[in-house]
């Protein structure tokens, strides 16, 4: 049985012998790279994730609101305990850099784009300037997907780093799964098949298979903070964080800042199931999102603004189990299939929430005008830094 016919025969039991209809029209480089497309793909998985796509989810699992931890409260003994951790190098950094600045009309990764300000600065610049305030020592891990992975190198080889220590600095891939049509089948984009993002839920089996997790082992890193790219304010290097987490012996610990309006398009913590985790706005009914406890507050305030710390012993933990929940994203018509970090909270013996101040820690850049845009991320990081 030649190849062909080998893989011909693995699609037909699933069902996905679509994929090679094409096959005997391509040229012979492109049938290499369809056919080790094919040889790789977990097909019964995906044919599992296509059945859960169709099962309703309900939202009822929800018990209540998560009380945060609030730094006012805190002993200045907890950021003593976190410098302390950070001093000993026990500390890693994971952007999640994987998307793009379409949305801000900028045609490269994300990271790249740079604020407006009286001198420029990419987000990435950014970033390094918050380490190496307090050190060159802590390793910067950067996940890319697999369309800006050499566009992000090379920007970074162009920006000499930002001056970071070059030897603490990571690079890796964010993993991907193939986009299902509406019936199932696996959809195809030209000769090829088309992927998609699994979410950033998908990051601790990455860190893992990547040797990434034993070479941060090596080095004594026993704290993991995972940040996105585009909250120009997020306080990443933050000891409170760190050692808020270390002194209540907690697995997994969040930033949060309060909601200020109902239809503010974010997350809000919450128990599932009695297990700490996070409601997507578009999964509130009006009721909820709208609903204050006796003080007047929001009783679903607290929004997930991915600032999120682990253990490194947690992150190896759950890369080894079954894994998070998929979600399936349908909006463009097709089926997405994602895992999302958040969802980790609920593996958390303890889990430990920390409200911070929206002015001081959260200025998302999403959009090039409006709410959340290229102005408001830039007048919110002036205020902060002043240039």
């Amino acid at each position: 049985m030649t190849r062909f016919e080998h893989a011909l025969s693995h699609l037909e039991r699933y069902e996905q012998a679509h994929l090679l209809d094409k096959y005997l029209e391509l040229g012979e480089s492109d049938r290499q790279k369809l056919l080790e497309q094919v040889e790789s793909l977990d097909l019964a998985l995906m044919r599992e994730l296509y059945t859960q796509s169709q099962v309703e989810v309900s939202i009822n699992r929800i018990v209540s609101p998560i009380i945060p931890h609030k730094k006012s409260a805190l002993g200045s003994e907890i950021c003593a305990l976190g410098s302390e951790i950070f001093a000993r190098g026990q500390v890693a950094l994971v952007t999640l850099a994987g998307g793009n600045g379409t949305r801000l009309g900028h045609a490269s990764p994300k990271g790249t784009f740079k604020l407006p300000l009286a001198t420029p600065k990419s987000l990435f610049e950014i970033i390094a300037e918050q380490l190496k305030s307090v050190s060159s020592s802590i390793t910067w891990c950067i996940m890319t997907n697999e369309d800006n992975h050499d566009e992000t190198m090379g920007f970074f080889r162009e920006s000499d780093y930002f001056g970071y220590d070059r030897d603490n600095i990571e690079f890796f891939v964010q993993s991907q799964l193939p986009v299902l049509e509406s019936d199932g089948k696996i959809r195809m984009k030209k000769s090829s098949i088309e992927y998609a993002p699994s979410g950033n839920g998908a990051v601790f089996e990455t860190l893992e298979h990547s040797g990434m997790l034993s070479r941060l082992e090596k080095k004594g890193v026993k704290w993991l903070i995972f940040s996105g790219i585009d909250n120009v304010l997020a306080n990443i290097a933050d000891p409170w964080f760190v050692g808020l987490a270390d002194s209540l012996g907690s697995q997994a610990c969040a930033k949060s800042v309060a909601k200020i309006s109902p239809d503010e398009r974010a997350g809000v913590f919450a128990l599932l199931d009695n297990r700490p985790g996070v409601v997507e706005y578009f999964e509130l009914t009006d009721e909820l999102r709208r609903s204050r406890n006796a003080d007047g507050e929001y009783l679903y305030s607290q929004i997930h603004i991915l600032c999120n710390l682990f253990s490194l012993d947690f992150v190896r933990a759950i890369a080894h189990s079954a894994g998070l929940n998929y979600h399936f994203n349908t909006a463009s018509g097709v089926i997405k299939c994602e895992r999302f970090i958040f969802d980790a909270f609920a593996n958390a013996e303890i889990f430990a929430l920390l409200e911070v101040e929206r002015e001081s820690e959260f200025a998302p850049l999403k959009n090039a005008s409006g709410p959340d845009s290229i102005e408001t991320a830039t007048l919110a990081y002036e205020n902060k830094f002043g240039h």
